[in-house]
C-alpha cells in the first residue's frame, strides 16, 4: 500500500492527492474486512490493542520523549515503541480508564434516577410529568 500512495507517476492513482489515495485504500480495506476477517487482523491481541488504543494515544508522546527508542532501523524502532506503548497503556487502561468509566456510568445512572424522581414545588411529593404548572403552560401555549 505504501508504494501505491507514494508512487506519483502511477496511472490513475498518481494524479490523485495523498489524502484521496489514502481514503481509497482505507475504503477498500474496510470493505474487505466487512466481508472477511482474516485471523491475523481479527484476533484477541488486536482486540486488546483496540481496547487500550485511547490510553495508547494519550501516552505515546510521553513514551517517545521519555524512553530511549533504538533508531538503528525503522522496524526495530516501531516494534519497541509499539511494545512499550501497549504495555504502559494497558496499565493506564486498568488503573485509570476503567475506574473512570465505571465512575462515569455511576454518575450518569444517579443523575438519570434523580431526574425521574422530580419533586413537586411544595417539596412534599413527587410531581407527575405534565402536571407541573410550567409544563402545562408550555404544552397548551397559554399564559
Amino acid at each position: 500500500m505504501r508504494d501505491i500512495a507514494f508512487y506519483p507517476s502511477l496511472p490513475y492513482i498518481g494524479s490523485l492527492g495523498l489524502p484521496t489515495q489514502y481514503g481509497i485504500i482505507f475504503a477498500v480495506f474496510a470493505l474487505g474486512l466487512a466481508h472477511s476477517q482474516p485471523w491475523f487482523l481479527v484476533n484477541p491481541v488486536i482486540g486488546w490493542i483496540g481496547k487500550v488504543s485511547f490510553s495508547g494515544y494519550l501516552v505515546r508522546l510521553w513514551v517517545i520523549s521519555t524512553f530511549s527508542i533504538p533508531h538503528s532501523n525503522y522496524l526495530e524502532a516501531f516494534l519497541v515503541l509499539t511494545a512499550v506503548t501497549i504495555a504502559i497503556s494497558s496499565l493506564t487502561y486498568r488503573v485509570i480508564e476503567e475506574p473512570c468509566n465505571r465512575l462515569g456510568r455511576y454518575v450518569a445512572r444517579r443523575a438519570k434516577e434523580a431526574g425521574s424522581e422530580r419533586v413537586a414545588p411544595s417539596g412534599l411529593a413527587p410531581a407527575a410529568i405534565g402536571q407541573h404548572p410550567i409544563v402545562q403552560e408550555i404544552a397548551t401555549g397559554e399564559k
